[in-house]
């Protein structure tokens, strides 16, 4: 009767898996399937896979996996892309443990679907990976029937995805979960440890749209019926949920679920026709919907049931058959596994070369990301380049612009550091009318030796004299006084091109009095705020606008 069960519950997984299990599209080439597939959407190729599982195609399925569960290694995943590897890991085992009967390479991917789902609280997906990890726990439990550590397993994982369906409201999954927690506790005789379960279950009012919703609580009832040993409402109700079976996938299992609750309630009664009736009931079922797992079990139940009526000969006859269902469910399964070994070779290759090329892309996208940064920043350096030398150009065009006032008049500066003068204002007018004579001939100017005391013996005044009215007049000594003249003069010629084009600045800071072309520099700068060069090129951007 465990036994039994036990099948019960992975049957009934793999029912409510079926919903969720996605496929790809078919294609003989795999390497190219992936190249081309290995750009499209996760949602895409979910979405794929959905409609194609209903087909069977199960290679297909798993390259669409692999294309999304590859993603799952990148760094700085977004939350869709986790959920999206979650559900691919958990798919792959799946296939692994349900068509392959790979149970390593099954739990290597629940494992893996795991580590993503809790490391990122994905309550949805966990449901439906420990609900796997249950079903895995469970065969496992049957397989192992002497090791004891897998037979606490199941019922824990089941209580586990119970709660996390509750967390995430998923409805539609908490159904088969339900229905696998409810069989695992009575088969275990552990009912109280799902007390909570059970009263959260009954507290939940379920839309209309979810399948299965009423089978669970009419299953549910049909348990504590059992347990209460009230064998003939059992019948009622395990009649009631079989006609309650409104989902689309595999309800011929869930029927035999409550045909076996009918066949043990008859057994309890001890009512062996309607025993034998229900088995017969049930061979047909599972033979009419090539339930071949099921059809090992129910011919095991017959063969029990003949030997206890004291029947050896249809005894016998169920034990072979028995035997013989058993021993073609195994080579079946031996013989499709090693026919799936090349192309698990084969899906494995072509993983690991989109791994490489995918690896490839991301850091030709590096590459290009920071070219593009470059790029960027050395357009940005060149508008910043750009204004700022417009802004520069118009500085010195202002600067060009007061020099050229400048030069057409002379500021007056009344000083007052003489009080003690001797001198009026009609003779310090007088001598400083004299200075600007001279200092408005440029052949005077604009000779090396002309100095202060020249100035003196050319206007006939003392060298004091012409000192303290420099100082008063102009607000500046003598040198300063000439040196801004001679600048005057210069710009005169730096923008005559005509005259002086051909004259290098140095020749042209000799031809106005200065010995160093550093110190023309100098001054240059202080009085005009340019230097001769940008004043040359802002004279003759001038002149270009005029001429426009």
């Amino acid at each position: 009767m465990m036994g039994k069960f036990r099948f019960i519950l992975l049957l009934l997984a793999f029912s409510a898996l079926s919903a969720t299990a996605f496929a790809a599209r078919q294609g003989k080439d795999m390497p190219r399937m992936f190249a081309r597939w290995s750009q499209t959407p996760d949602t895409l190729l979910l979405d794929y896979g959905r409609k194609f599982v209903r087909q069977g195609k199960y290679r297909d399925a798993l390259i669409v996996y692999s294309i999304v569960a590859n993603r799952s290694y990148r760094s700085g995943m977004s939350e869709q892309e986790r959920i999206a590897a979650t559900r691919a890991y958990n798919n792959i085992g799946y296939i692994y443990f349900y068509h392959y009967f790979d149970y390593q390479q099954s739990f290597a991917n629940l494992q893996r679907a795991l580590r993503i789902a809790e490391a990122n609280q994905q309550d949805k997906n966990l449901a439906y990976i420990y609900l796997n990890l249950g079903n895995l726990y469970g065969t496992l439990a049957d397989l192992q029937s002497s090791d004891r550590y897998f037979l606490s397993k199941p019922l824990e994982y089941y209580r586990r995805a119970f709660h996390c369906a509750y967390r995430a409201k998923d409805y539609t999954v908490m159904q088969p979960i339900y229905c696998n927690l409810l069989l695992a506790a009575y088969i275990d005789n552990k009912m109280p440890a799902i007390e909570k379960e059970c009263k959260l279950y009954k507290s939940l009012s379920f839309p209309s749209t979810v399948v299965l919703a009423r089978y669970n609580r009419l299953l549910e009832k049909t348990v504590a019926l059992m347990r209460s040993k009230r064998y003939k409402e059992v019948l009622r109700y395990a009649q009631l949920a079989r006609r309650a079976v409104d989902t689309p996938d595999t309800p011929g299992r869930y029927v035999y679920t409550t045909m076996c609750l009918e066949t043990s309630a008859y057994g309890q009664m001890g009512d062996k026709a309607n025993v034998l009736n229900k088995l017969l009931e049930v061979k047909k079922l599972v033979e009419g919907q090539h339930f071949k797992d099921l059809i090992i079990t129910t011919y095991s139940q017959l063969s029990a049931y003949y030997a206890s009526v004291n029947q050896p000969d249809r005894a016998m006859y169920y034990k072979m058959q028995y035997l013989k269902a058993k021993e073609e469910f195994v080579i079946d399964s031996q013989v499709q596994a090693a026919g799936e070994m090349h192309f698990l070779s084969e899906l494995q290759d072509a993983n690991d070369r989109v791994k490489i090329l995918d690896a490839q892309r991301r850091q030709q996208f590096i590459i290009i990301m920071l070219c593009v940064v470059l790029v960027v920043l050395a357009l940005l350096s060149v508008i910043h380049f750009v204004h700022k030398n417009r802004q520069l150009r118009r500085q010195q065009q202002v600067l060009y612009e007061k020099m050229q006032e400048s030069l057409c008049h002379t500021d007056t500066v009344q000083q007052t550091k003489y009080q003690n003068s001797k001198l009026d204002e009609s003779t310090k007018a007088d001598i400083y009318t004299s200075v600007q004579q001279q200092l408005s001939d440029t052949a005077v100017i604009c000779s090396c030796d002309f100095s202060l005391r020249s100035l003196a013996e050319k206007t006939g005044y003392s060298y004091a004299d012409l000192s303290q009215v420099i100082n008063e007049k102009a607000g500046k000594n003598f040198n300063a006084l000439l040196g801004e003249y001679r600048i005057r003069e210069a710009c005169r010629r730096l923008g005559d091109t005509a005259t002086y084009g051909k004259l290098t600045i140095e020749a042209i800071a000799t031809s106005v009095g200065f010995k160093s072309r550093t110190n023309f520099v100098a001054i240059f700068k202080k009085v005009t705020g340019l230097t001769p060069s940008e004043y040359q090129r802002a004279s003759r951007l001038q002149k270009d606008a005029k001429n426009d």
